[in-house]
């Protein structure tokens, strides 16, 4: 009977949870792409207050890229609830797996320099540690299978360690030897995709062993300098940490600023200002305009299909009338980031917070912003699920099972 009873409540659920569907697909999004660009912008501004309260989200901020050039930077809400302090545009975020997308960068830069090949095997360039037996074929698993998740390596996801305690190294995450963490291994066969912080710690790895000095000083020196990235790093800064957002989880408690050891992955600190001018020298650089950093070559290989939608480091389409859409969403405790480029045309958008909650209002900004550039989709996020159908069904789910 409680088994019977669960599952009409389900039932309900899923179609109240479908009825929001309905609701926000009904939204007429037409008139957004006769819209010039301050009326977006007007638009947005307008909208995303309403989100954030609707969603319960303490704070965020938008940056808008239009044509090659920065179109707004502005931040809304709370960075500090307690305090009321402001979002603003050097507010500091942790910006979850868009670490990936300018760990590429890194990667590139040294390719680029003739230190690494992208298409040679990773044991070419480990010292330290080795990965371990498995029975798939490790000179399959290259640079350039790491970089676009199709190297096979297992790790879906690293946890985050209290800023009070010492975290494990990389060798130790890397071997499981600690917290409980998988080992990092080729667990599938190299050349299918599937999603891995495991292969971007081994990219820290190898550029530590190639390099011979510290991830974090590589990346600030050949990449966050050069493109004036001042309060971007992957390190939690001295100078940056007065500027940080407060984390809140989905019940909207405050959280610490968890730590990672593997911030190639996911350790990324930066500010909505920092990505609308790392955004503009992407478009740049694919151009071949600004070569600070990578030459317009080595952009478009990273911006490049290499398995299906996926590029290095990003997601990356090839749009119908021959424009590249890159893309990549970020999600650490407490924190949701998203950004989108067409790379060509210089257009973007990039959509910050400080709330589990996050993806509520990332979703539907981001449907708008597709709809002003003529984009035919949709933002399909599963976090874009209303959180109070699953805390509902959770505890639905408790009592009767």
């Amino acid at each position: 009977m409680n088994r019977i009873r669960f599952f009409l409540l389900s039932v309900l659920l899923i179609m109240l949870f479908l009825s929001t569907l309905g609701v926000s697909a009904a939204l007429d999004r037409t008139d957004l792409r006769i819209m010039g660009p301050q009326g977006f912008v007007a638009y947005i501004n307008k909208r995303i207050p309403e989100l954030m309260k609707e969603g319960k989200i303490p704070g965020a901020a938008v940056t808008l890229v239009h044509k090659g050039q920065i179109l707004q930077v502005r931040g809304f809400g709370y960075r500090d609830k307690a305090k009321k302090l402001p979002i603003t545009t050097d507010t500091v975020f942790q910006v979850g797996s868009i670490s990936k997308s300018m760990t590429a960068w890194g990667i590139m830069k040294l390719a680029q320099d003739g230190q690494i090949k992208l298409n040679f095997p990773l044991d070419t360039y480990l010292i330290r540690w080795r990965l371990p037996d498995s029975k798939y074929d490790h000179s399959k698993v290259t640079i350039r299978g790491l970089l676009s998740d199709t190297a096979g390596i297992a790790v879906q996801k690293y946890p985050g360690y209290h800023p009070s305690k010492k975290p494990p190294t990389l060798q130790e995450i890397l071997a499981g030897k600690r917290f409980g963490l998988e080992k990092v291994y080729v667990k599938y066969e190299p050349g299918e995709y599937h999603y891995s912080e495991g292969g971007y710690a081994l990219l820290q790895l190898a550029l530590e062993e190639v390099t011979r000095e510290d991830f974090v000083r590589y990346m600030e020196r050949e990449v966050l300098t050069p493109l004036g990235l001042k309060n971007t790093s992957f390190r939690w800064r001295s100078d940056l940490q007065p500027k940080t957002a407060t984390a809140y989880d989905m019940y909207g408690f405050a959280l610490p600023n968890y730590i990672f050891t593997a911030k190639a992955a996911t350790g990324l600190y930066s500010t909505p200002a920092d990505l609308g001018r790392w955004m503009v020298a992407a478009n740049q650089a694919f151009l071949g305009k600004n070569q600070a950093v990578l030459e317009q070559r080595a952009c478009q290989t990273l911006y490049t299909p290499v398995f299906a939608d996926y590029g290095l480091g990003c997601a990356a389409e090839i749009l119908p009338f021959g424009e590249r859409f890159v893309s990549s969403n970020g999600a650490n405790h407490g924190w949701k980031a998203y950004y989108g480029l067409l790379t060509q045309e210089g257009s973007g958008i990039a959509i910050l917070t400080n709330s589990d909650r996050g993806m509520n209002l990332i979703g539907p900004i981001m449907d708008d912003w597709f709809a002003w550039q003529g984009l035919n989709r949709r933002a399909v996020v599963v976090e874009n699920l209303p959180l109070y159908f699953l805390d509902l069904y959770t505890r639905v789910r408790r009592i009767f099972l």
